[in-house]
């Protein structure tokens, strides 16, 4: 949302115009990037100080890099776009950039995820924690079990064992919720 203020701004006093939109999307790739970096430096910090391994912090690097530039970029040339058709730029509220963005930020981290995943199926010889297996013929039998419908009486069960525990962290655990 700040790249797209500015852009609005340059084009309302002059400083820009639309065929400005390469050196715009370059700067906004340069600091999309140096920001997506530090960010990604923090999340895998955290990532490897809970212990959920390399390749979970490699999928949380990547998705935050990600984001972070297609934000900046996305921020940057939407403004440039409205201008080009015709329309005020100032249309393209920060709300509406900010949706965009999640819903992106969303589509890239699935995506990263998928690779990840179908790399580790792929190469059964390397050890994995992705999803939580270092097995790959664990994850492809989750998989399978995903599929199958569940056991209503086994259901019950289990939900007849876990009945009088009650979690006080959650609303519903709460006896005044009860």
């Amino acid at each position: 949302s700040q790249s797209s203020t500015l852009v609005i701004r340059g084009l309302a006093v002059g400083e820009l115009k639309v065929s400005d939109w390469k050196r715009i999307a370059v700067r906004e790739l340069g600091q999309g990037f140096v920001l997506g970096a530090i960010l990604a430096a923090v999340g895998m910090a955290r990532v490897w100080m809970w212990g959920d391994g390399l390749p979970f912090m490699l999928v949380v690097g990547a998705t935050l890099v990600a984001i972070v530039l297609l934000g900046c970029v996305v921020g940057a040339m939407l403004p440039l776009a409205i201008r080009r058709v015709g329309f005020d730029p100032a249309t393209s509220s920060t709300p509406f950039i900010a949706s965009l963005v999640d819903v992106l930020g969303i589509v890239v981290y699935f995506s990263i995820a998928k690779l990840a995943l179908q790399f580790s199926c792929a190469h059964p010889d390397l050890t994995t924690t992705v999803a939580g297996s270092t097995n790959p013929a664990n994850i492809r039998q989750w998989a399978k079990w995903l599929a199958e419908p569940l056991d209503g009486d086994l259901l019950r069960e289990v939900q007849a064992i876990f009945a009088p525990v009650k979690n006080l962290g959650h609303a519903e655990g709460l006896p005044e919720n009860n």
